[in-house]
């Protein structure tokens, strides 16, 4: 699923239930992670931004279903969400 096909729905939120995305199906390739990391980048508030680009290699950033929704997420330590927008196909 390539970025440039996506769009946000929400605003860019911190993650507060983890849980939810216990069982979220991954969609992206491993290669896409700068892709992903530059389109939670444009997201952002300026804090987020800085905040983001200052931690950019300590998030694994994926695009995940859970049931009929999409999210790009930012998880740390490669297993925790912390960070995530729902998005949307872009038609």
């Amino acid at each position: 699923m390539l970025t440039s096909d996506l769009k946000e729905k929400e605003a860019l939120y911190e993650v507060v239930e983890p849980r939810y995305f216990e069982k979220a199906e991954p969609l992206s390739e491993q290669d896409e992670q700068g892709a992903i990391y530059e389109f939670l980048l444009k997201l952002g508030s300026e804090n987020y931004t800085e905040w983001l680009s200052a931690h950019e290699n300590d998030y694994y950033f994926e695009v995940v279903r859970v049931d009929r929704y999409y999210y790009a997420v930012a998880y740390e330590d490669y297993t925790q969400p912390a960070w995530a927008v729902e998005i949307e196909p872009v038609k």
